[in-house]
Order: structure tokens, then sequence, then C-alpha cells
């Protein structure tokens, strides 16, 4: 999505845009407040974007209270998307939420997942991985290239 915004296919990520605030008109669940967001993200309207993550956060929350199926993916979702908009705080608190609730996705982190890059450089991101028992040698594989 990223690339596409900065390319002439643009349009296209527009388009996905708007139809995916159709899809919250017509189904208001955190999910379609969260493609809105997503879109939105990668179209470089954080503020925006931060707003309809709210809305999202507020069904991620309800399915994490009640440790559905989609609990621990939702919350690795969010996580994302705030790390996206570089809202680091509100990412951190997201991805121990999907630590907490054994996100499935969080195996990809040992294979030093892009979608978080933006936090590989702050201390709190080798700290997370420590207290979860990741492996020192996958901890420093996970560092950000020195210049």
């Amino acid at each position: 999505a990223r690339a596409y915004a900065n390319t002439e296919a643009r349009g296209e990520l527009v388009a996905a845009l708007e139809e995916a605030r159709v899809g919250y008109g017509e189904d208001p669940v955190g999910y379609n407040a969260w493609l809105v967001a997503f879109y939105l993200a990668h179209l470089g309207d954080r503020d925006e974007a931060a707003e309809w993550l709210e809305k999202s956060a507020v069904d991620f929350r309800e399915n994490a209270r009640n440790l559905t199926d989609r609990a621990g993916e939702d919350s690795l979702l969010q996580a994302f998307l705030y790390a996206t908009i570089g809202d680091k705080d509100r990412a951190f608190e997201w991805l121990e939420l999907a630590f907490d609730l054994r996100s499935v996705g969080l195996q990809d982190l040992y294979r030093r997942d892009y979608r978080f890059a933006e936090l590989w450089s702050d201390e709190r991101y080798e700290d997370l991985m420590r207290r979860r028992g990741f492996p020192e040698e996958v901890i420093i594989s996970l560092r950000p290239a020195r210049k």
C-alpha cells in the first residue's frame, strides 16, 4: 500500500479507501474501521488514521476481553498500524497485548517482520523481546543496521 501511495497507482489506493469506508458504513465493526485506517495511514493521513484506529480499538479490546479467536491477531494488527503512523507508545501497548494473547503472528517477529521496522531502533523493542524470551542472537539480528 505504501508503494502504491507514491505512484500513479495512488488512485487505486484512494478507491480502496472509499470502498472500505462504504464497508464500514454497511457493517461498522472493528476490522472494517481498521481497514479504513490502513488505507489512510499509507496515504499519509496519520491523524484521521488514528481516529479510525480508535474506532477499531473498541471492538478489538472487547475481543481481547472475551478471548475470541481473533483477539491476538487483532492486537497485532493494531500494533502494526500504530507503528506505521508513528505512535510508538500505542504500538507497544498493542504489541504487549498480542504477546499476552499469544498471537500466532508473533512468530514472524523472529524473521525480522518489517511491519515493525519503525520500532526496531526503540530500546523498548529489545526490552520487549527479552522479556518475552527471545534468544539474544535473535534480538541482536533485529537491530537496525548501523550506518
